[in-house]
């Protein structure tokens, strides 16, 4: 019979299944209260794991006839061994703000999915939903197919755009349908709504376009949310600098084209808040690659919760120098990163709107950032409920711009979220959630 180790306090204590007197004497002695303090409130109580662990228990058979998707152990190793060993905490603590998620045999969720027409709430027969995010994007997009009976609910023809909430694992997404696939055929009669979440009406042609010179001087942060429209609101989490007047000048955009203007000058994407009218501005590169090492991650990742994956190399020159000037201006930068002369330099940049020494600094580090030798890779890892059962991490939905400590089966390392897919797929009775991401890993 297999057995399992927990460590407590440093130790591991070996405690046989088929022995019930052994396991209660030896639990009494166990401390669990005394799990190291950074565990989170994620140590199992014994018969929670056994119930987790057990593939024969009735847990697992009430999951499978209520149409729940059940996680079988991710790794082929996992699926090869005769023992289950968990170590207490997963990794040495990284932070207190940082996410562990445990290293466990098996991830047993009742994955949930609902969907309904906005405001008045009916309830839309999606199949399946999958949804997307990538960085320096300014939307999430989605597709989902549906009976076709349930098209007259949220039909775009007539020149409307139908706003849709899907809840998965408890996460909302608000979103606008504004096109469908007729996917009939013989035997089957469906359709796939397609759009984006609320902030495509930011853009043209969903919102007017203007042409426009600030008069007066403002910082770039007031001149984005100067662009937005009542009931939408700004969180601009870049470097700001002052912009005189007269400089900021363009004709004939969208709001969220002049935004992304002001967020380019300084190497930053815009960001779409799931399920609010909100958008945030955030830096290409919150941290730098050459600083990942020493980062605290968002979360750490062990290879137990790893599904697929593949990587396509992006390539890059580890450049450690760039010129960054203001456009018919006399102000300019040398950006290179400290300790370097320089030497490996990427092509000249030259923006209007790069007028003040941080915004050309800011610039020249991401320009920097994005020149390193890289790797794409994609992973595949479960997407947790929230609010999170007892026993399950706090991993939630992964977005773009997070560092995540990966700890795959032949080495841990480093890297950024640079997109994220939620896909939630019915077969028969069964919903299964997978959440894949595309990691960007630079080698310097």
């Amino acid at each position: 019979m297999p057995t399992s180790a927990m460590a407590a306090g440093g130790r591991g204590t070996a405690v046989a299944w088929e022995d019930t007197r052994i396991r209660k004497a030896r639990l009494a002695a166990l401390a669990w209260s005394a799990v190291d303090a950074h565990s989170g409130g994620l140590s199992l109580p014994w018969k929670r794991y056994l119930a987790h662990a057990a593939a024969a228990s009735l847990l697992w058979r009430r999951v499978a006839e209520q149409g729940g998707y059940v996680a079988l152990p991710w790794s082929p190793i996992a699926a090869r061994s005769s023992s289950t060993v968990i170590v207490w905490p997963p990794t040495p603590p990284v932070d207190d703000d940082t996410i562990l998620v445990p290293d466990l045999p098996v991830y047993v969720m009742l994955p949930t999915m609902t969907a309904v027409r906005l405001p008045d709430r009916t309830p839309l027969p999606l199949l399946s939903t999958s949804l997307q995010e990538e960085r320096g994007g300014y939307t999430w997009s989605f597709s989902a197919p549906m009976h076709r009976e349930g098209l007259d609910l949220v039909n775009p023809d007539d020149g409307s755009l139908p706003e849709i909430e899907v809840t998965i694992n408890g996460y909302v997404w608000t979103l606008v349908v504004d096109a469908y696939d007729d996917n009939r055929r013989f035997g089957s009669n469906t359709v796939s709504l397609r759009g984006y979440s609320t902030s495509v009406l930011l853009a043209a042609p969903h919102a007017p376009t203007r042409t426009y010179t600030a008069p007066a001087d403002r910082t770039a942060a007031q001149l984005a949310e100067e662009e937005l429209p009542p009931g939408w609101t700004l969180v601009w989490d870049a470097v700001d600098w002052l912009v005189p007047g007269g400089t900021f000048s363009y004709a004939d955009l969208a709001p969220i084209e002049a935004i992304a203007r002001l967020a380019s000058a300084i190497g930053a994407s815009i960001e779409s808040d799931p399920a609010t009218r909100q958008i945030r501005v955030a830096p290409g590169y919150p941290e730098s690659p050459w600083q990942w090492a020493s980062e605290a991650p968002y979360a750490v990742l062990p290879a137990g919760v790893l599904a697929s994956g593949s990587s396509t190399w992006k390539g890059g020159t580890n450049a450690d120098g760039v010129y960054v000037y203001a456009q018919n201006a006399g102000s300019g930068a040398f950006v290179k990163l400290a300790g370097s002369a320089g030497a490996v330099q990427v092509p000249m940049v030259v923006d209007p709107l790069l007028v003040h020494a941080d915004a050309q600094r800011e610039r020249g580090r991401q320009e920097l950032a994005a020149a390193g030798r890289a790797r794409t890779v994609q992973r595949t890892v479960p997407l947790f409920p929230t609010p999170a059962p007892e026993g399950m991490p706090e991993l939630g939905v992964v977005r773009t711009g997070v560092l995540l400590e990966v700890q795959d089966t032949d080495e841990t390392w480093v890297g950024m979220v640079v997109g994220v897919r939620i896909d939630a797929q019915r077969q028969g009775r069964a919903l299964s959630v997978r959440q894949h991401l595309t990691i960007e890993r630079q080698y310097r």
